[in-house]
């Protein structure tokens, strides 16, 4: 991972927990084993879990 993509996470997990609303998701990519910010206009990888989803669902599902 770059420390480009890393900043960019960052900067959106600080974001989210201010409460407020961004134009990313944060997803969980299960090819690379990484997190990675993609903007919500952009279709979702089908094997992906956005962060929303494991802070609600929990990592995962047995």
């Amino acid at each position: 991972m770059s420390e480009n993509d890393t900043n960019k996470i960052g900067k959106e997990l600080v974001v989210r927990n201010k409460g407020e609303v961004t134009m990313n998701r944060l997803e969980f990519d299960p090819e690379t084993g990484e997190l990675v910010v993609r903007r919500n206009d952009l279709p979702m990888n089908p094997d992906a879990t956005t962060v929303d989803q494991i802070a609600t669902d929990g990592f995962a599902a047995l």
